[in-house]
């Protein structure tokens, strides 16, 4: 199992952080070099299944569950898992009274 993780520090609310970071038709506006369309497929409480098309013309499927509450949110790839055997990432949300740090784990 391989994994990777990272940090960053976002001088903004926790609120305003979580909602950017998770509305996944967004995507193009805060990651411009990675996928150049998102599809929400459902939407169902804290739970969310899509597609993200890169500009190669490939695509994944992943769902998503977000624990406001709990400030943290997780993500399983559905589809296709090629190269790897299961990719899933959590993501913390800590609150300091500069920033919000969200440090996030990929395993895979």
């Amino acid at each position: 199992m391989g994994y990777t993780r990272n940090s960053i520090g976002i001088k903004a609310s926790y609120t305003q952080v979580l909602d950017a970071l998770n509305q996944i038709e967004r995507r193009m506006e805060l990651f411009d070099d990675e996928y150049v369309k998102a599809d929400v497929l459902e939407r169902k409480d804290n739970e969310s299944t899509f597609r993200l098309h890169d500009k190669d013309g490939k695509n994944l499927v992943s769902k998503r569950w977000l624990y406001k509450d709990l400030r943290f949110a997780y993500a399983s790839r559905r589809e296709p898992m090629f190269p790897f055997k299961y990719t899933k990432i959590v993501w913390f949300y800590h609150e300091t009274p500069d920033e919000v740090l969200m440090t996030w784990t990929r395993l895979y």
